[in-house]
Parts: structure tokens; sequence; C-alpha cells
């Protein structure tokens, strides 16, 4: 995994018993100091973005979005339906995108504060799109999607209005 510019490092050890330790380096005058972010999970957990500020998510097993913030610790990010789901990155705002569902069913998500919001819920209808996974977002709240659209598959962005500009415009 990646690092983000707080100085930090986020990825995961496996012991030799077999389990996966999320793991959290960070940049210090004295060199690179560990934090074992989640060494009580059972299963497999997996990072996948690290913000700015060292938010670090991902996912617990292969299905149980996560997130883990300096001074508050790690927490579930919902799901609707208790679906699978993964968080797959994370702008400086703490804004987080991912999915719920596989990949035939899937459905993109945004994390905003307490509210969950179904991307799809955000485009018009009768383009003909349905937004499978949300895999990146800017610090202006622009994201990535994977979209698909007569059985074929396309890269999306979608541009809140009011980050619009007429350089960013489609």
């Amino acid at each position: 995994m990646g690092g983000g510019d707080a100085g930090a490092i986020a990825g995961f050890v496996t012991e030799p018993s077999g389990r996966d330790v999320v793991r959290l380096w960070l940049l210090r005058g004295d060199g690179w100091p560990l934090v074992d972010l989640m060494a009580d999970i059972p299963t497999g957990a997996r990072p996948c973005a690290i913000s700015s500020k060292g938010v670090v998510l991902g996912a617990i097993g292969k299905s149980v979005p996560f997130c883990w913030a300096p001074g508050s610790g790690r927490h579930r990010l919902p799901v609707p339906d208790d679906q699978p789901g993964i968080a797959r990155d994370v702008n400086s705002r703490g804004d987080a995108v991912g999915h719920r569902g596989s990949d035939g069913g899937g459905r993109a998500l945004l994390w905003r504060d307490d509210p969950l919001i179904d991307l799809n819920g955000r485009i018009d209808p009768m383009c003909g799109r349905h937004l499978q996974q949300a895999t990146a977002i800017s610090d202006d709240a622009i994201i990535a999607c994977v979209a698909i659209r007569d059985e074929m598959f396309e890269a999306v962005l979608l541009i809140p209005r009011q980050a619009r500009t007429p350089a960013a415009r489609p």
C-alpha cells in the first residue's frame, strides 16, 4: 500500500501464525516508528488508502470496510443490508469512497460524515449507466468510478457542480 502526504505509510504484515496485522509507519525525526492499527483482527485485513491526515481505509477479510483515524481509532463503515463492501480511497476532508456487493451487482458508495450515499442516486438515471465501484476521490470531491452501460465497463468521473471550472468540464 502507499502513503499520504502526512509522512505515513500503511501496509500489512502476515505473522508466522498466518494472522495479518495492519500497520502504520510514521515519519518522525528519529526514523519510522511503527503503530499496529489492527493487531486484534483474527481474519485478514488490507489497507487500501491513506489520506494526507493519516486516515487509513480498507477491508477486514474480503468484505467489511473499515476506517482508522488518528485519535479515534478503528471503526466499521456502514454498508446497506450488511452486504460485503470495501473502502477504496479517502481525501483530506475524510470523505471515503468504495463499493458494496459483487462485481455483477455492485454499487458505488460515498461515506461523508454520517450519511452513506449510493452514488447511483447522484446521476441522471436516463444516462443508462450503473455505477458499480468508486475507486478514487480528490480533495475537490471529484470521484472516479467504474460503471456499466450496455454490458460494457467504462470509467466515469463524477464532478460536483461547485468543483466545475471551464477547464474541468467534460
